[in-house]
């Protein structure tokens, strides 16, 4: 059997030093001590990260390396062998800059790829700079010769112009990994390898394992992607990974690891949390149909032809316009401080009759029974043929002269001018185990010609191979899918895109939100290549004083159309936090999620956007659904 592991991890050898005897150690003199006491990481932002906690004892100037794997938290150590105090007190006391405070608590990280040691202090933590640069010099000195900073991944810290020891921010340890962990998992098929603007000329691929070369949203099903481009937990790529369950990984240099010799072979590949291992054997897979048994079958109303406001929608309408202008009547719902938060103004829903009505009126209905009806014995070319047929006919018939008309007239009569955005907002997106992101069309429309080739063309997109593709994987009924469409007024000038998800995704805590941030309308979900986005986690969800009363957010990238600055303030951060916090517990109540999920575990997905309106950054939450 022929086995490439890649990035191969530290041999963990025996524990039975002094250290693990007694829990901790005063000085590491070698590499192979650091992992002895070492554990993983409680923040699973980067691969390759291996962690030390370090407790400095003020009072007694002492430094203590803890056994990491036996003592997971600072307060577990403090107060089993420091027989310190309860973790109210001791939190409050100890990452504060007050005279209570009895410790200086940090984490001594190994990042393998950078290979760099980092004291790394919680975003929660107070401390000042003497106090930073102190430890540091008591970790220098009971340290093995390594290179040694202080990483800069806090407001607090990156506030400071001017360090006496050497530091390292955050966006340049990210820029120095070379392996990304997305979606672990286990899975066999053929290897082949293609460039990102050639994938969509690939054919059945659903038994291959892929190696992209570049960057793009055009993901079809697979066995397991190889990316050599790095991806955000929320753009397309991961987000349609983790709802296939389809093993991911990203590899800056792919071309090192000298896989030539794989490609066109069967091989198995499996992702783990810090590596992936690709091992080539003599398993042959059969071409795999979609998964046998009961389709689920998608509640249709096309009977109601009324357009309406949101504000009529409830979320039992699904059925007649579609999740995505369901779920956006809920967000024009939820209110912060007193008011509503905003939502694009002039939103109305196009029910899905109009659609089922045109493809009745020119018989597109006939091709789509034709297609379902002989899908099972068609090849992929005569699949992808039959489709491209429907979308063209759909695109090129008469559209409803009347319907036309009504919309133009509600624009006109709208709160808002200018051109107007439609959105899919079909039953089967948006939901709970079906995410399909980046699977049907958003279109810009402001005359009456182009308002009617942008409802078209969502229309049409119900039938792009990948949606159809992304269905039969997921067991859709495809008889019982219908498309509405969301309008509502565009965003020619925004400041700021962003997506963010409800959960702290690296760790498993009970605070932290997600964010991704892109300056202007740049793709945030699928990003131009050497271009990064800003990411953090924003611990401001908490009610606690302990976190909202400080900079509680940690940064793992910075824009990087942004000269790598923070695009947003702390008090925006905040502002955004609380508002996402107030968005998640109407959907947790709403969806009765509660009945399967603590409150924790729960999350949304919600994009937004902000404008600069007087100098003012201004929030506007246009699209939620489960995550």
């Amino acid at each position: 059997m022929f086995r490439i592991l890649c990035l191969v991890l530290f041999t963990i050898c025996p524990l039975i030093s002094s250290a693990q005897e007694n829990h901790f150690t005063h000085k590491i003199n070698t590499p192979e001590e650091f992992v002895n006491l070492a554990g993983k990481p409680l923040t699973h932002t980067f691969a390759g990260v291996s962690s030390v906690k370090i407790v400095y004892y003020i009072g007694e100037n002492k430094l203590y390396f803890i056994n990491s794997k036996e003592f997971p938290l600072h307060y577990n150590f403090c107060k089993t062998v420091l027989e310190d105090t309860e973790l109210p007190d001791f939190n409050n006391a100890n990452y504060s800059d007050n005279p209570l405070r009895k410790y200086y608590l940090a984490t001594l990280n190994h990042f393998r790829d950078a290979q760099i040691y980092t004291i790394e202090f919680s975003p929660a933590d107070n401390i000042n700079t003497a106090a930073v640069e102190m430890v540091y010099e008591a970790v220098r000195n009971s340290l093995f010769n390594c290179r040694l900073c202080v990483q800069l991944s806090t407001p607090a810290l990156l506030k400071n112009p001017s360090w006496h020891v050497p530091v390292v921010r955050i966006d340049d340890l990210y820029a120095e990994q070379k392996l990304q962990i997305i979606q672990k998992g286990k899975s066999s098929g053929r290897f082949i390898a293609v460039d990102a603007d050639s994938i969509k000329g690939l054919h059945n691929t659903k038994d291959m394992i892929l190696l992209i070369h570049g960057n793009t949203n055009d993901i079809p099903l697979c066995k397991g992607i190889i990316t050599t481009s790095f991806q955000t937990p929320l753009s397309h790529i991961s987000i349609l990974c983790q709802n296939r369950k389809t093993p991911l990984v990203a590899v800056k240099d792919a071309g090192s690891l000298k896989l030539n010799e794989l490609f066109q072979k069967e091989i198995t590949f499996t992702v783990s949390d810090d590596t992936f291992l690709l091992e080539r054997d003599t398993l042959r897979l059969n071409p795999q149909n979609f998964p046998a048994g009961k389709l689920k079958k998608l509640a249709i109303d096309s009977i109601n032809s009324s357009i309406v406001p949101l504000k009529n929608l409830r979320l039992n309408d699904t059925k007649t316009y579609g999740v995505k202008a369901v779920n956006l009547a809920q967000l024009q719902r939820v209110r912060y401080k007193g008011r509503k938060i905003n939502t694009p103004e002039g939103a109305f829903a196009i029910p899905m009759f109009y659609y089922f009505e045109h493809l009745r009126k020119h018989n597109i209905d006939t091709l789509i029974r034709t297609l379902l009806g002989n899908y099972s014995s068609m090849d992929f070319k005569a699949v992808e043929e039959a489709l491209s047929n429907i979308r063209n006919a759909i695109e090129s018939a008469a559209m409803n002269k009347q319907l036309l008309r009504s919309i133009v007239k509600k624009i006109e009569l709208s709160e808002t001018s200018g051109r107007f955005r439609f959105r899919s907002s079909s039953n089967a997106e948006d939901l709970e185990g079906f995410n399909g992101a980046g699977l049907y069309t958003s279109q810009t429309g402001d005359s009456p010609k182009s308002i009617e080739k942008a409802i078209k063309k969502v229309w049409a997109s119900l039938w792009s191979q990948r949606a159809f593709d992304e269905r039969c994987h997921a067991g859709i009924d495809q008889e019982s899918v219908g498309m509405a469409i969301l309008a509502h007024r565009s965003f020619p000038d925004e400041y700021v895109n962003g997506v963010a998800i409800t959960r702290n995704l690296y760790r498993d805590f009970d605070f932290g939100f997600v964010v991704n941030v892109q300056l202007g309308d740049n793709n945030l979900v699928k990003p131009d290549d050497n271009v990064t986005c800003e990411q953090f986690i924003s611990y401001f969800n908490s009610t606690d004083p302990f976190f909202n009363e400080k900079d509680a957010v940690e940064y793992l990238a910075f824009s990087s159309l942004n000269q790598n600055k923070p695009l947003l303030t702390r008090e925006e951060i905040f502002d955004l936090t609380r508002q996402l916090d107030r968005i998640k517990q109407r959907f947790y109540r709403k969806l009765k999620a509660w009945k399967k999920l603590p409150y924790k575990d729960f999350a949304m997905d919600v994009e937004f956007k902000a404008e600069l309106v007087n100098g003012k950054k201004i929030f506007y939450f246009k699209q939620a659904r489960p995550f």
